[in-house]
């Protein structure tokens, strides 16, 4: 190249200064690959494009969304379920077999209302474990997550088992679960998580009910909020499930 741009000048062609301007291009390269003990980064960087990162950024977020909904509406339904095998077990006798032992029918009904809370547990693992791994979902910090996961167990089990202490038989189950989950659900937001923009008085019907507080917990947390912005929600949570628990356990006591 220096000797043809020599050629085009018009000069002569220096054999000492095309060796010089070689030398100093095998410098150049050397620095820029780190080559010879050099501290320079690699000569090429590969990244994402701009518009690609974003793109994907905003499909793992929607998904998110999604998945908050579905994940928060299978709690409180896992929680209903669980705790209608109460009714079941009355019916089919072997509860009454367990109220003959020695052990108080307080201590029999406890042991069956906190089966609730350990099943929401395993599932909420199960769950927030295979949508990280299968759609790359970050979830956030892991006592924000901790907090949220908390608050929609004690919510999921207390609202499952005040819901189910109405119920008179297993017939009655179905039914029940399908109504009141689903209109719950819906007036908590749950269905609508996909949509961007949703009026601001539909955000404050939704607090009305647990679904909702347990939904602005989850999307904090998925925002990468703090533990100390997950505190009310979690709060709120915890008093819902413990004043439903408390219903349902006292209901359940009288008639057994």
């Amino acid at each position: 190249v220096v000797a043809r741009q020599l050629a085009e000048r018009g000069e002569a062609i220096d054999h000492d200064v095309v060796e010089a301007s070689a030398a100093q291009y095998v410098a150049w390269v050397q620095a820029q690959s780190g080559v010879g003990g050099s501290s320079a980064g690699p000569a090429i960087v590969v990244q994402a494009p701009p518009e690609q990162a974003a793109d994907d950024t905003m499909t793992t977020r929607i998904i998110g969304t999604i998945a908050i909904g579905m994940i928060i509406f299978f709690a409180f339904y896992t929680g209903a379920s669980t705790a209608g095998s109460i009714i079941r077990e009355d019916e089919e006798g072997t509860l009454a077999r367990l109220f003959t032992t020695p052990v108080p029918r307080t201590v029999v009904l406890g042991g069956k209302l906190l089966s609730v809370g350990a099943t929401l547990v395993a599932q909420l693992t199960v769950l927030l474990l295979l949508t990280a791994l299968i759609f790359g979902i970050r979830w956030g910090l892991p006592a924000a997550v901790l907090l949220a996961a908390l608050g929609t167990t004690v919510a999921a089990s207390g609202f499952g088992v005040c819901v189910m202490s109405f119920v008179d038989n297993s017939r009655q189950t179905g039914p029940v679960m399908g109504g009141v989950l689903t209109v719950a659900g819906l007036l908590g937001g749950l269905m609508t998580t996909g949509f961007q923009s949703l009026p601001a008085a539909y955000t404050t019907v939704t607090l009305l009910t647990p679904h909702g507080w347990a939904l602005r917990a989850w999307k904090l947390a998925l925002e990468g909020a703090g533990s100390g912005a997950l505190l009310l929600p979690a709060v709120v949570l915890l008093l819902y499930g413990g004043a439903l628990f408390a219903v349902g356990a006292l209901r359940f006591r009288r008639r057994f």
